[in-house]
């Protein structure tokens, strides 16, 4: 964590966040005697009213406390303690929940008989309370869209704009921080963007670029997402794998090698279930396959996964499969989501449709057809179980809750319930919000 200007200021997660300490500093130079007790006096700032935060605090002896605003330590023994943050915290939201993260400050000293006062002010995220869009050709290729707008009726300007060469997919880390493709074959394979920068709009600049060494194939990739411990996986259908590259591998700029590769033809959207099963849509063999956790860790090229799920024809009960899933996603019911592009339809393969193994039919629950004029991306749920997706040129629209339990066909297709309009929107492509809605278990929910 890089220090801030001025004794007493600490700057960490991306270079925004600040913890003030009243009184001394243990790094700040002097020795810090032990021997005796002393106060410590906690605040938080920055938080909205009813949302909790935490961080913990380590004593001299390395026994660990977990403290809350207004807490107080009334016999805190002396000498060196040390800050250390537990996760961020969201505020609820109908749509995309604002996340605030702590300052962290390495070390403070508590003397014998002396009150120390601890302030840790919590700061937005600013990629967090906004749905994405890749955008092309409009006013930029990145553009958010605030919680507020995703909520108003009126065709809505973009509230961050954001251009620097992102690409075909995007995904967010823990902190917030934004990963996508070059968005040519001569930029780097991966981009990390921090978070901090997503602040206002303009030209943005990638602080990690990574390029993926034997990749030799174009286009390289098609599909992120983050699993649980914070690896990334990466559909590369020019290659045939999907490649995971671990958090050390992507803590720097550089060239990187795959921790592992799948073997899987055409490759697409990526999505993690709550516990961690890996499933992978493959549009042209009309298939989405399921990787489970157990197997995840020593998986390798010849690796197969534990079941192959596909949607037969029930007209003719061959082996004919109806769908070429492209994206995927889960629910908070634990039911698994696919869209169709070409068939202008998003279907619902319910949980306990998903367990099995082997070569499996799975029909869907059901199947909803939109519009034949929808330009469909990947999609994302919101809050309140809402699906958003790109539409038709200069829209985004929302399918409601309501409209997930009902099948519809090309004769009556589901009008989505919302449709967010906007001058800064061209073609939309792929979607993606942070943080992930609660209680879908992924990598960058709270």
């Amino acid at each position: 964590m890089g220090h801030g200007a001025g004794a007493g200021n600490v700057w960490g997660f991306a270079g925004y966040l600040l913890v003030a300490l009243a009184g001394c500093h243990a790094s700040s130079g002097g020795a810090c005697p032990e021997g005796g007790t002393g106060k410590v006096v906690v605040t938080f700032a920055g938080l909205p009213t009813g949302v909790a935060g935490e961080i913990r605090l380590v004593d001299p002896a390395a026994q660990q406390t977990v403290v809350r605003s207004g807490k107080s330590l009334a016999a805190a023994p002396s000498g060196t303690w040390y800050v250390r943050r537990l996760n961020s915290v969201g505020a609820a939201d109908p749509r995309v929940r604002t996340v605030y993260a702590p300052g962290v400050l390495d070390s403070f000293c508590v003397r014998d008989g002396a009150t120390q006062n601890l302030t840790v002010t919590w700061i937005p995220v600013p990629t967090s309370h906004k749905l994405w869009a890749l955008n092309d050709p409009g006013s930029a290729p990145l553009l958010g869209f605030s919680s507020e707008a995703l909520q108003a009726a009126s065709p809505q300007a973009a509230t961050v704009s954001a251009s620097g060469g992102q690409g075909r997919d995007l995904a967010f880390d823990r902190e917030g921080n934004a990963w996508s493709f070059g968005a040519t074959n001569s930029d780097a394979t991966l981009n990390r963007y921090p978070a901090a920068v997503f602040g206002t709009s303009g030209p943005k600049t990638p602080d990690i670029k990574l390029n993926v060494s034997g990749l030799g194939c174009a286009p390289p990739a098609r599909g992120l997402a983050f699993d649980a411990a914070g690896n990334l996986w990466v559909s590369v259908p020019c290659k045939g794998v999907v490649d995971e590259f671990s958090p050390a591998s992507l803590a720097a700029s550089g060239t990187v090698t795959p921790a592992r590769s799948l073997s899987i033809a055409d490759s697409a959207g990526l999505a993690f279930d709550v516990n961690q099963n890996l499933f992978v849509a493959q549009p042209t063999d009309g298939r989405i396959w399921r990787y489970d956790a157990a197997t995840l860790e020593a998986a390798n090229e010849n690796t197969r996964p534990a079941a192959e799920l596909g949607a037969i024809s029930a007209e003719t009960l061959s082996a004919t499969l109806r769908f070429s899933p492209s994206w995927i996603a889960f629910d908070t019911h634990g039911d698994l989501w696919a869209n169709d592009p070409a068939a202008h339809l998003f279907y619902r393969t319910p949980a306990n449709a998903l367990t099995g193994s082997g070569v499996m039919d799975a029909p869907p629950a059901t199947e909803l057809t939109v519009d034949a004029a929808a330009v469909l991306g990947s999609f994302a749920f919101d809050e309140q179980g809402g699906i958003w997706t790109a539409f038709t040129a200069g829209k985004l629209a929302r399918l409601g809750p309501e409209q997930l339990t009902t099948s519809t066909g090309t004769a009556n297709p589901t009008v989505p319930a919302v449709f967010l309009a906007s001058p800064d929107l061209g073609a939309a492509g792929n979607l993606a919000l942070y943080p992930a809605p609660t209680g879908t278990g992924l990598y960058d929910a709270l």
